[in-house]
């Protein structure tokens, strides 16, 4: 394989391998990931408040529920004793002023428990859809780890794959040359350029008669007049 073949070669290698290591470390697929694990996170967090909110407004019910049963036992307690042990007007009107009271108290829990059950049923909603999106957060998050590993995994195969033809090509290039290669890539970004159509494709211009000759008649290294790179045939 002649020089000028062997540098092409080991610039398509290059390239490649710049493409599989961008891949490697896949920063998008990293912030999404990143991202959906803080989702799930806060979303958790905000779940296990609801929860605990949930579990106040059952035991304020429950404590509502057990005064209702009192003043209720109260109400029918005064009723039985103001219709059948009621001795005078004096012991009436108190039984009649004791049963008003704790009638407007039932009335007033009352309200309150209509006020909690709403509470509940908004957050036990809140809970549910909490739940469902957790579990789509984890199955995204869990499908998209998968797929990032295995393009992790499938790089790395391709990388070393490359990096050993990239080896066999560093031992039939002369070293000079190889320092030269390196120094233009280093300052180019890219040291070959491909001539299409008598023409430099990396900037653009279009060669000289004279160049374009040397360039079909012989392997020797010759650079572009205006980029610099290295001309390829």
């Amino acid at each position: 394989m002649f020089k000028l073949e062997l540098l092409w070669a080991l610039q398509n290698i290059d390239g490649e391998i710049v493409k599989y290591k961008r891949i490697q470390k896949n920063k998008e697929t990293l912030i999404k990931l990143n991202d959906l694990k803080s989702q799930y996170g806060k979303l958790k967090e905000s779940l296990q408040n609801d929860m605990v909110y949930k579990k106040d407004i059952v035991s304020q019910s429950e404590a509502f529920n057990l005064k209702l049963k009192t003043l209720d036992k109260r109400v029918k307690g005064d009723s039985e004793k103001l219709y059948n042990e009621a001795s005078s007007i004096k012991v009436i009107e108190n039984l009649q002023n004791e049963i008003e009271i704790n009638k407007k108290e039932i009335d007033k829990i009352e309200n309150q428990l209509l006020g909690i059950i709403e509470k509940d049923e908004k957050v036990t909603s809140e809970i549910k859809d909490k739940k469902e999106n957790l579990i789509k957060l984890k199955k995204e998050f869990e499908e998209l780890k998968e797929e990032y590993n295995k393009i992790i995994e499938s790089g790395k195969e391709i990388l070393e794959r490359l990096e050993g033809k990239r080896a066999e090509l560093l031992n039939e290039i002369d070293k000079g040359l190889l320092a030269r290669y390196d120094e233009i890539t280093a300052k180019k970004g890219s040291a070959i350029s491909k001539v299409e159509k008598e023409t430099c494709s990396q900037c653009g211009v279009k060669l000289n008669a004279i160049l374009y000759d040397k360039l079909k008649k012989n392997d020797d290294i010759n650079l572009c007049d205006h980029c610099g790179r290295i001309l390829y045939i």
